[in-house]
């Protein structure tokens, strides 16, 4: 026979898993805990008192309140000037901006110089940086992507990554068809100062 305190740890998981989207998440962390603490004090609502400490101790919960936007830089590292000005931008926007470590045509440090399987680790390694981004932005400047900036641009589609451009008037042919494909479901031709996060325009199938 299941002990009352079973049942009652039980309806507070259930209760949880139903809340965790919803209304309780308005609160902030402190917020909660006071919460929590007032309905114990008086030792009324004790089901309620359970969800919020449940809530509490969810991994990650304290950084899904307070973590900011993760966008990543993409484009060729010849326009080294582009990628400071969107890293600028959107640093004052109060996200986190993941951009280039090697410019790989730069005089002192470029590709020639690190060598071309050094250069496949840096692209893949950018890759990874996609997987960590809320979001992605594209420098392509005067409308130039090239192959390693294509492969970026594909591959956040796959992933259904947000993708916004810096000139969103030169945005290459293939684009709409790879966003296809792909069952894309964000709008492909964003630009720096759209909200991703507001806007819902799946391409046509």
């Amino acid at each position: 026979m299941t002990e009352p305190k079973d049942l009652h740890s039980d309806l507070a998981e259930r209760v949880t898993n139903h809340l965790m989207d919803a209304n309780l998440l308005r609160y902030n962390r402190q917020q909660l805990r006071d919460r929590a603490a007032a309905d114990q004090a008086r030792g009324t609502n004790h089901i309620v008192a359970s969800v919020i400490k449940n809530i509490l101790d969810q991994t990650g919960y304290e950084q899904q309140m307070t973590r900011p936007s993760v966008v990543c830089l993409c484009g060729s590292t010849r326009f080294m000037d582009a990628f400071f000005e969107a890293g600028w931008w959107y640093t004052l926007q109060g996200e986190i901006v993941l951009s280039v470590g090697v410019c790989k045509h730069a005089d002192h440090h470029g590709a020639e110089a690190i060598g071309p399987d050094v250069a496949e680790k840096l692209d893949t390694l950018h890759l990874r940086k996609i997987d960590i981004a809320d979001h992605v932005h594209i420098l392509n400047v005067d409308g130039y992507v090239g192959s390693s900036t294509e492969r970026e641009v594909r591959y956040a589609l796959v992933n259904h990554k947000p993708i916004s451009w810096m000139e969103r008037g030169k945005i290459p042919g293939w684009v709409l068809e790879a966003a296809r494909e792909s069952r894309y479901p964000h709008p492909y031709n964003l630009r720096m100062s759209d909200d991703w996060r507001s806007l819902s325009n799946p391409v046509s199938q």
